[in-house]
């Protein structure tokens, strides 16, 4: 009898430590500007949305193209952040990926490039992500030379990936065009494949620390250099079941 309360107490303490995950919320937005240096295929939202879905083996994404000539989505940003919050769970992952350049706005604010009634500054998306009841969430941003965020303006302590707010930083690489910086990192989206092998723990589930180290790699692998800041500690998670 006190062997089987220890393991219900074991059972118990590794239920709490790693809650199934509920929900995938997912977005993907391009900015898009036609007459200047940033021009973006639109179909890139679309392509890395499906990327994600297929190595999270889950559905549920928003794709968005602003300042294209047809932009295929009604919604702005500002409103598919405000739906995006008002659905979220704690226990839901939140991956959202923009394709932009920024540039320096009023009183030293980082605005997305793009078309004047589509502005969006960097505070406001910070904003999101802290008052966002998901606790994991990965904030991916995909910067041209000369139109980055740096590091310094972001309020995170640089490290590795870990389960909790992230935001990865993924500047474009010197000597190659946008475009083929944007391809690669759809490769290596794709190239994550949740196998036995990333299964460190050998518990037959994916969790959240698993699929980062897995991204990191698959970034790695590519050539591209990235930073990650952390934002907010959270939960471990479990994502899936080995495949």
């Amino acid at each position: 009898m006190k062997n089987l309360l220890v393991f219900l107490v074991i059972i118990l303490i590794q239920s709490a430590a790693a809650q199934n995950i509920r929900s995938l919320e997912l977005f993907s937005v391009s900015s898009i500007i036609r007459n200047s240096e940033l021009q973006i295929d639109e179909d890139f939202a679309g392509e890395i949305n499906e990327a994600f879905e297929g190595s999270l083996s889950k559905s549920g994404s928003t794709s968005l193209n602003i300042g294209g000539e047809n932009t295929g989505n009604n919604y702005s940003l500002f409103e598919i952040l405000q739906i995006m919050d008002s659905r979220a769970d704690s226990n839901n992952l939140g991956v959202y990926i923009i394709t932009a350049g920024w540039k320096t706005g009023p009183n030293s604010e980082y605005q997305m490039m793009n078309s004047e009634n589509h502005t969006i500054n960097f505070t406001y998306i910070s904003n999101f992500l802290r008052i966002n009841p998901a606790r994991n969430q990965l904030l991916i941003l995909l910067m041209p030379k000369g139109s980055e965020i740096p590091p310094s303006a972001i309020d995170g302590t640089a490290s590795r990936m870990m389960p909790g707010v992230n935001i990865l930083l993924l500047p474009q690489r010197a000597n190659e065009p946008f475009s083929s910086h944007i391809e690669d990192f759809i490769s290596a989206i794709k190239d994550i494949d949740n196998k036995p092998d990333s299964d460190t723990d050998k518990d037959k589930m994916i969790n959240m620390s698993e699929y980062l180290n897995q991204l990191e790699n698959k970034l790695a692998k590519e050539g591209i250099y990235f930073e990650n800041l952390n934002v907010a500690k959270g939960p471990e998670i479990i994502l899936m079941e080995v495949k």
